[in-house]
């Protein structure tokens, strides 16, 4: 369930299954900006200027990094639903700033530290350089990117790319190489024994015939660069973490961002135990740890395991395990250990560091790992309470 609790110039907060979130959402209508008179000038004149919608212009997008700046200082994770067209390129604009103000937006999401999620919904589309300032590799650590199955994305809009990639000319020599008729006439052209007035009628009637076709296979084109911007093709490029279905969306979202907000404070209990430790090595010990303990997670029809390894479609058999495990002591209830060499930790470090064993475990984790000449030091995979998986 979602749930509004206020509103604040274009994006707002919600209540996501209880889990507070700031939204960015988009204004797809006509906005009518009014500029008053300068009382100092005589010459001036009231301007009421019209704002496309699904564009960023200099303010809105300020207003859009100003927006991310205090969801992340109040740490709140972000949605984001992405449906724009890119930035407003005029005259007018670019003395207003807007490449400075859309590289704000750039700026905001990479120092966000809490989870950050890009939907682009139904019917919706994300083009040009509106793709680049959300892009997930921004971000990596805390960004990911979902598209609905009736959505589209890439940098240009399909009219644009059969402008630059399938011109007049290109579609002329698809008609020499597939249309029949257009085939016949060509070949009839190149008989050199037509008279002047014969040449002439056969050219007409090429050129009659370009002239039918033309739109017909413009058409085709459109389609053919259309299909280059689906979810499908999206994902096959690496470019989004899945393909989302709106009636199933908001239970999926809610998941994975419990998901997340259990992920992100396992990783710090991790890291602050272990500095050394690399994102990179925490998430692949999450991920050994849940399926150890859980097994493979087995994909049913239709699911993929994304690009963030073990991917579950809604994500509650992981919330479920995490759950089971929390407790006041992250090294309590028999949580298990793994001997490795990506973190080696003794146990007097840990004591420093406020992580108390039981007694029971540490004697044991001590009379197995005893190293005579180098003192009691132990070697393992720290788990703490609640975890999730990769």
């Amino acid at each position: 369930m979602v749930t509004y609790i206020g509103f604040l110039c274009g994006s707002f907060f919600i209540r996501l299954g209880g889990i507070p979130v700031g939204v960015v959402a988009v204004e797809t209508r006509t906005v009518e900006l009014s500029i008053p008179a300068d009382p100092a000038n005589l010459d001036s004149e009231a301007k009421i200027i019209q704002q496309a919608g699904q564009v960023w212009f200099p303010d809105s997008a300020f207003k859009t990094y100003q927006a991310i700046k205090d969801f992340n200082r109040e740490g709140l994770p972000l949605m984001v639903f992405a449906n724009w067209r890119g930035f407003s390129g005029g005259m007018k604009d670019m003395y207003d700033q807007v490449l400075k103000f859309g590289a704000y937006i750039v700026d905001g999401l990479r120092e966000c530290s809490q989870p950050v999620l890009v939907y682009i919904p139904p019917q919706a589309e994300l083009r040009g350089g509106s793709w680049v300032v959300i892009d997930s590799s921004i971000n990596p650590r805390h960004m990911e990117m979902y598209a609905d199955r009736e959505s589209r994305g890439s940098v240009l809009e399909p009219e644009g790319t059969v402008e630059i990639k399938f011109r007049r000319k290109d579609l002329v020599k698809t008609m020499r190489r597939v249309d029949p008729v257009y085939i016949h006439l060509a070949e009839r052209l190149g008989t050199p024994e037509l008279s002047t007035a014969e040449r002439k009628e056969l050219e007409n009637k090429l050129k009659e015939r370009e002239e039918f076709l033309i739109p017909i296979y413009h058409q085709v084109a459109v389609q053919f660069a259309d299909l280059h911007d689906t979810p499908g093709r999206m994902q096959e490029k690496g470019v989004i973490s899945d393909i989302l279905d709106w009636k199933t969306s908001r239970t999926f979202f809610y998941w994975r961002l419990r998901r997340l907000l259990l992920e992100d404070l396992v990783k710090k209990k991790i890291h602050n135990a272990n500095p050394e430790l690399t994102d990179g090595q925490i998430q692949a010990m999450l991920r050994r740890w849940f399926v150890e303990v859980e097994g493979t997670v087995k994909l049913g029809p239709g699911q993929s395991r994304g690009r963030h390894g073990f991917h579950h479609p809604y994500d509650p058999a992981h919330i479920t395990y995490s759950a089971s495990r929390s407790c006041t002591d992250p090294l309590h209830n028999g949580l298990p250990f793994h001997v490795g060499k990506a973190s080696c930790l003794s146990l007097p470090c840990l004591w420093r560091k406020g992580l108390e064993l039981p007694f029971t475990t540490a004697a044991t984790v001590m009379r197995r790992h005893r190293r005579p000449s180098t003192g009691v030091k132990v070697a393992f995979y720290f788990l703490p309470s609640v975890s999730g998986y990769a």
